[in-house]
């Protein structure tokens, strides 16, 4: 077993998606795992910027209630979503970029 960085992980996590991508245009990528999101903006299969957020599924999946969950479940889980872009961006100055 072999752990790997943030960035390393960005980075595999879109090189195993680039082929379901468009060709050519804007668009975001998403690559929600269990203790982290890594969201890439691509112009075509091209990486542009990326940023990795402390929020992960299984993270998230704790604050789901109902089977199925409500409206109002799922609003909830925009607050730890929205607090890791904030804190993000904060502690970059600005949107974060690699790739």
């Amino acid at each position: 077993m072999r752990i790997v960085s943030k960035q390393r992980e960005i980075e595999l996590g879109f090189v195993a998606a680039r082929h379901g991508l468009r060709p050519t245009g804007k668009q975001i990528f998403v690559d929600s795992g269990g203790a982290s999101t890594e969201i890439t903006l691509c112009e075509g299969h091209t990486a542009r910027q990326s940023i990795s957020l402390p929020v992960g599924a299984s993270k998230l999946s704790v604050l789901l209630e109902g089977d199925p969950p409500g409206l109002l479940t799922f609003a909830r889980l925009m607050v730890p979503i929205r607090d890791a872009i904030r804190n993000r961006t904060a502690a970059s100055g600005g949107a974060e970029c690699s790739l």
